[in-house]
C-alpha cells in the first residue's frame, strides 16, 4: 500500500528530539543579537540530559458585571521562559548559575576554585539564552534571567543534572515580544 504524501508530509513534520542550549552574557541595553550569533560552540556551557522546555504562560484577568452581561478580559503578566536539565558541563557554568560566584584555577593542580555566596557579590547579569533542536527543525531565544538558582545532585544510578530557568526579562523588538521561536531550517532573529 503506497502511503499518501499528505501523510509522508505529516510524519516528517513531527518533532522528535532535544537538541542544544547556548548561553552568552548580554549587556542590557545594546542591540539585540541573531539566534546564529549565540549557538556557536564558545556559548554551549554544557550538554543537556532530560532536553529543554520552553513556555509562555499568560495571566489573564476577567471582569464581569454582576448581571454577566459585560465581560472583559486584560492580559496582566507573562511568565516566558527556556529550561532544561544540563548533564555534563563545565566550571564557568557555575558563573551562571548563582550570580554570586567567583571561579579561579588553583595553580598546583589546574583544578577550578568555584566560591558561592555572599549579597555583596551578587552580579545582576542578563543573558541571551538559545535552545537550537539537534534536527535543525526549530530554535527559540529569549533574553532574560536566572532567578531559581540551582541544585546539584550526585545519585548512585542517575546522571548529575542541574536544572536552569531562565525567565525572559528584555524585549526582543519593539512590540514587545520577549520569546522568538523560529520554525524551520536556518532560525534567525529577523530585522523590524
Amino acid at each position: 500500500m503506497k502511503i499518501p504524501e499528505t501523510a509522508q508530509k505529516q510524519t516528517e513534520d513531527i518533532a522528535i528530539g532535544s537538541g542544544y542550549m547556548y548561553i552568552k552574557e548580554y549587556e542590557k541595553g545594546s542591540a539585540i543579537p541573531k539566534i546564529s550569533e549565540i549557538a556557536v560552540e564558545d556559548n554551549r556551557k554544557g550538554y543537556l540530559s532530560g532536553g529543554a522546555s520552553i513556555y509562555y504562560t499568560p495571566t489573564i484577568d476577567t471582569y464581569k458585571d454582576d448581571m454577566e452581561e459585560i465581560t472583559r478580559k486584560i492580559l496582566s503578566g507573562e511568565d516566558i521562559g527556556i529550561k532544561g536539565s544540563i548533564g555534563t558541563f563545565m566550571p564557568d557554568t557555575f558563573g551562571i548559575m548563582a550570580p554570586n560566584s567567583e571561579i579561579s584555577t588553583d595553580s598546583t593542580d589546574s583544578s577550578s576554585n568555584i566560591y558561592i555566596g555572599g549579597i555583596k557579590n551578587f552580579k545582576d547579569k542578563y543573558y541571551a539564552v538559545v535552545f537550537a533542536a539537534a534536527d535543525e527543525s526549530m530554535s527559540a531565544m529569549i533574553i532574560g534571567q536566572l532567578e531559581g538558582g540551582f541544585t546539584l545532585e550526585r545519585k548512585k544510578d542517575s546522571m548529575t543534572v542541574c536544572d536552569l530557568d531562565f525567565k525572559a526579562t528584555e524585549k526582543l523588538d519593539s512590540k514587545g515580544h520577549k520569546l522568538l521561536i523560529n520554525w524551520g531550517v536556518g532560525a534567525e532573529n529577523t530585522e523590524e
